[in-house]
């Protein structure tokens, strides 16, 4: 993550529904999971950053993984 830019953010959503549509064949549940992740991309920059902090600074994020290394 870096500054927001609103264009670098339209690119990440162009991403995530072209490799949807390259790949047909994905069960739905990574379907709907990367359709999610394209719904929910921050297109403003307070909630660009609202989601920095909750990532790199209070570390919420990583204490809700299900996966503990």
């Amino acid at each position: 993550m870096g500054p927001f830019r609103f264009e670098q953010q339209i690119k990440r959503a162009e991403a995530i529904k072209r490799f949807i549509e390259r790949n047909p064949q994905m069960p739905d549940v990574q379907r709907v999971m990367w359709e999610d992740k394209m719904k929910n991309i921050a297109y403003d920059p307070k909630t660009y950053y609202e989601r920095y902090k909750t990532i790199f600074i209070n570390g919420e994020e990583y204490n809700r993984s299900a996966i503990h290394w």
